[in-house]
């Protein structure tokens, strides 16, 4: 999928960070959707807060740092779209600070996909990728865009796998539906994620890991929180509120930090997988 992502981006004059943002994020974020909009239809809506909340936290935390430690990129771009993300990651917290997540409030974050449609229709920019490390440039567009969906749907089926064997084994031992979400189903549903991110930066192509998890968190907030919370109205927990939020808009900022000052490297990777160690430890905590 990454490769032929990659040639997408080259035949529609596009860089690899905006074809990560875009096609690549919209492709990771699909769990997360299905998962969201099957919960509110099946009457359990807090689950899609939870999942949005947690797989968040995950694509920064774990996936970004996992990435970094492994081979770090220091760019500086894209920190626009980060401080993109990161205002997107407060209007979110604004909406539900009174406990919940309205019709309303989840028209005003589907709308937000206008204007981040309209950033990307801005960052037509050109390629930087060297035409020696591309395989069968001649191919039709077509072709590539199918490839990298079949790519997708491996790796969502391979995502939806570990969600229902790690679920079920949870239920047995008798943990609650929120820490579940949290954690395991925000882990399962950022699988892509972090394949999409890791096969990337072992490609040399982290442009597209960092441009894919920014477009995923925006996209989780207004597409996937914004359609659920248009389904049904979604009653936000308390522990969200206190401690989740916090640590989601402290990852967006952190994130956008990092990348304004270009300090996208192994020290970095090590700070936010600490942040991910105290999301757990919050968790475990029955935070």
């Amino acid at each position: 999928m990454i490769e032929h992502a990659a040639l997408v981006a080259v035949k529609r004059n596009i860089s690899h960070h905006t074809i990560g943002m875009t096609f690549v994020a919209l492709i990771t974020s699909l769990p997360e959707f299905a998962v969201s909009i099957s919960s509110s239809f099946l009457g359990e809506p807090d689950i899609a807060i939870a999942n949005v909340v947690g797989s968040n936290i995950t694509n920064i935390t774990l996936v970004l740092g996992l990435s970094l430690l492994l081979n770090p990129s220091y760019q500086k771009k894209g920190a626009f779209d980060a401080f993109f993300m990161l205002a997107v990651t407060l209007l979110c917290g604004f909406l539900i600070l009174d406990g919940k997540v309205s019709r309303i409030d989840g028209l005003i974050l589907f709308l937000v996909i206008f204007a981040f449609i309209h950033l990307m229709k801005q960052k037509r920019e050109e390629i930087v990728m060297e035409k020696d490390n591309l395989r069968s440039d001649e191919r039709s567009i077509m072709r590539h865009i199918l490839i990298s969906l079949l790519g997708m749907a491996g790796v969502w089926i391979g995502g939806w796998a570990v969600i229902k064997g790690v679920i079920g084994f949870s239920t047995y031992l008798g943990i609650t539906p929120l820490a579940i979400t949290l954690t395991v189903v925000a882990l399962g549903t950022s699988l892509p994620e972090l394949a999409t991110s890791l096969i990337a930066v072992r490609k040399e192509m982290g442009e597209i890991a960092v441009g894919t998890l920014i477009g995923s968190n925006i996209l989780n907030i207004a597409f996937v929180l914004g359609t659920a919370a248009m389904v049904r109205p979604i009653a936000v927990a308390g522990s969200i509120i206190s401690y989740h939020l916090p640590l989601m808009i402290l990852s967006a900022l952190i994130l956008t930090i990092l990348m304004r000052k270009g300090w996208m490297g192994r020290f970095a990777g090590f700070l936010i997988l600490l942040i991910y160690l105290i999301f757990l430890g919050l968790i475990a905590g029955g935070l």
